[in-house]
């Protein structure tokens, strides 16, 4: 089985300065749909939903957790 999580900009205690800047955070707001900056619980999610008994059947396959801002900008 092979699956994998592919995120861009999270919300952490490292990264909180740069998207505590207004600027960066327009640009959030302009380029992701969901209109926020990801945060480790929606990695989680990811990862937990991977490893259930639901994906069972999902291999060879790297889900993208961006807020659909890869979808925009593609």
């Amino acid at each position: 089985e092979f699956r994998r999580v592919l995120f861009r900009s999270i919300l952490t205690d490292m990264t909180k300065f740069h998207w505590d800047k207004p600027e960066n955070a327009a640009f959030i707001k302009q380029r992701v749909p969901t209109g926020r900056i990801g945060t480790p619980e929606d990695i989680g999610n990811a990862v937990a939903l991977l490893c259930s008994d639901e994906a069972d059947y999902i291999n060879g396959v790297g889900l993208i957790v961006d807020g659909g801002h890869q979808a925009v900008c593609a």
